[in-house]
């Protein structure tokens, strides 16, 4: 009988133990997972508050993932952005789909065989340097006639088979390969999308199946993973129901959730992109708010502006006052283009100072965790 009682204790203390472990394992790894809270970024199980001191870093190669990834360029340029107190960059996973993404006339038919072992080395580097990655699947880009598969693109919104092959082939095996990762901040569905429907080069397609395209993809997102999800916003315009010269929110949710007929389909922050030529016509997100573009039900994320003061002269302020006006006006974050200069918007040497003297102002609100 002692024996027996004797095994049964430590049994249970074994389990104690084992609890006590995994309790400790996934408070490490979950501590750090960005969450949603309000119109608020949130880390440490939604305790405390994170502003995304952010750039975009959306390619060194053009079409860098299951193309032509260099590993030691990124583990470099993570580093830089740690030391200028950078927390978060924007990633794009396919710049126009050659090299990651296959397809066919069916929509997506594969992955290259190197696609998942260069990401896997993305993230390795983003938790070594602790950058939270928000992945930008695909772009405009994808759909411009110039592109040999643009066809095929554009087939993947406007059929909903094709919709689905996507989805089961390329955003969802990505989804579930990194969704325990806390690194993987968010998904944004598309990279300006708008010019899609805009442009002819791009084949003006229907506002409408954009929009069951997105609601179809956000809604596999959240039903498979608690993965934030987003759209990054060419401009204002097509984000906001206001008067005026606004177009409406083509993003909001009763838009994609009736589209997609899913009441999973939607976005869960709003990211907007911001560039001199938007300022004559509806000013800017460092003189407006989230309240008055009446975007204030949900987070606010800028998601793309000039790394530099040049791009920012129609505003009459410098870059390092534009990551001050973004807090100030209730944004949550902010992320220049680019850190790598991969245009004439600028580079590190003009964003990192200003992303630094931010996190040296904010530190609690860039390192809610402590510095990395």
């Amino acid at each position: 009988m002692k024996k027996a009682k004797f095994l049964t204790s430590l049994m249970l203390l074994m389990c104690v133990a084992f609890g006590a472990f995994l309790f400790a394992t996934c408070t490490t790894g979950d501590a750090r997972r960005i969450s949603i809270k309000g119109n608020h970024f949130y880390v440490n199980f939604g305790s405390d508050r994170i502003w995304l001191n952010g750039v975009n870093t959306p390619w060194h190669r053009w079409n860098d993932f299951g193309e032509r990834f260099d590993s030691e360029w990124w583990d470099n340029h993570f580093q830089e952005l740690k030391n200028h107190g950078v927390n978060s960059s924007r990633v794009w996973i396919s710049c126009d789909s050659k090299g990651a993404v296959k397809t066919d006339e069916t929509g997506v038919a594969g992955l290259s065989a190197t696609f998942f072992k260069d990401c896997d080395s993305l993230f390795a580097i983003a938790e070594r340097y602790g950058i939270y990655i928000k992945a930008t699947m695909i772009s405009f880009d994808h759909f411009k006639e110039n592109n040999e598969n643009h066809q095929h693109w554009r087939a993947v919104v406007n059929n909903q088979a094709a919709s689905q092959t996507y989805i089961n082939t390329y955003l969802l095996p990505f989804i579930n390969r990194y969704k325990r990762n806390p690194f993987l901040f968010a998904i944004d569905l598309c990279n300006e999308p708008e010019w899609v429907s805009e442009n002819r080069e791009c084949g003006q397609l229907q506002v409408e199946h954009l929009q069951r395209f997105f609601g179809m993809c956000a809604a596999a997102i959240h039903a498979n993973s608690d993965v934030p999800v987003t759209i990054g916003s060419a401009c204002i315009k097509w984000n906001s129901d206001m008067p005026g010269s606004f177009v409406g929110n083509y993003w909001k949710d009763e838009a994609l959730q009736k589209a997609s007929n899913n009441p999973k389909g939607f976005v869960d922050f709003y990211s907007v992109h911001y560039y001199g030529w938007v300022h004559r016509y509806f000013e800017s997100p460092f003189e407006k708010s989230p309240e008055d573009y009446g975007i204030n039900d949900k987070p606010v994320l800028i998601g793309e502006t000039p790394a530099n003061d040049r791009g920012l002269t129609e505003v009459s302020i410098t870059l390092e006052e534009s990551f001050e006006k973004a807090l100030e006006k209730g944004y949550q974050g902010i992320m220049p283009w680019t850190s790598n200069g991969v245009d004439r918007n600028g580079n590190l040497t003009s964003v990192g100072p200003a992303a630094l003297a931010f996190k040296n102002r904010h530190t609690e609100l860039v390192y809610p965790l402590g510095k990395p």
